[in-house]
């Protein structure tokens, strides 16, 4: 079980995109992966 710091990320990017209108799991992990390989893009090109 996650517990601590990681648990209120994890509570904090999962109430973002609550009120984004995401309530799916499945979509909540497809977004996330699309923003962390565009993040992983951003960084490699600076």
């Amino acid at each position: 079980m996650i517990t601590g710091a990681a648990k209120n990320k994890v509570d904090a990017i999962w109430q973002k995109m609550w009120e984004g209108g995401i309530t799916n799991p499945l979509d909540v992990i497809s977004n996330l992966t699309y923003l962390m390989f565009m993040r992983s893009l951003e960084i490699q090109q600076h």
